[in-house]
């Protein structure tokens, strides 16, 4: 059984000035089919993510994995319902709201199958690569949804999608992989209720 409040935590970043580094622009492309969100190719930790958020990161015992995801969802629109490879218990990620879009969310799912392997590649470097279990909406019950905060840890093992509720604003999310590389009581500390 899943338990709801494992399943997003929003996090105190509010001590940090820029997370992300002043000229980063986010893409703005808009998909090839209306009606679904972009995903657009993998760009490195260092490019996006400020000095100071880095050094706090490194701070509490982290470090980002090679590549992090942008995610635009477009008004009225939902991300596919899919379940990021690895350890359903441990698997997750620090999403980052990149806009004032506070009518976008998160969903989550338990499966009733198994899900289809994929594999996505929006760009030509193997950086790109994305690895993740599709559902059809029929092969998963809906157990929980929750606000995209400006800051949050979410379980990303467990079958999820995202919606833009908002019926004029984009939303766009950066989504963070982690190695910890030493006890994560510091990180912790950060994490609210």
């Amino acid at each position: 059984m899943i338990h709801y409040n494992n399943l997003s935590r929003r996090i105190n970043l509010d001590h940090i000035g820029n997370l992300i580094r002043p000229e980063f622009v986010a893409p703005n492309t808009k998909p090839a089919l209306e009606g679904f969100w972009n995903y657009y190719p993998k760009i490195r930790h260092d490019q996006v993510l400020s000095d100071e958020f880095m050094k706090f990161i490194f701070s509490v015992g982290g470090f980002p994995k090679e590549g992090c995801l942008i995610f635009r969802g477009f008004p009225g629109t939902m991300l596919n319902i899919h379940n990021d490879m690895g350890d359903p218990n441990t698997a997750w990620a620090l999403n980052l709201r990149l806009n004032n879009n506070e009518n976008s969310y998160m969903h989550w799912f338990e499966p009733k199958t198994t899900g289809l392997e994929r594999s996505v590649c929006p760009g030509d470097k193997p950086i790109s690569v994305t690895n993740f279990l599709e559902f059809k909406p029929y092969e998963v019950k809906h157990i929980h949804k929750a606000k995209i905060e400006k800051a949050a840890v979410v379980r990303i093992g467990v079958p999820h999608s995202c919606t833009n509720e908002d019926p004029n604003e984009d939303v766009v999310l950066l989504s963070i992989r982690f190695w910890f590389i030493k006890n994560q009581n510091e990180f912790q500390k950060y994490i609210e209720e």
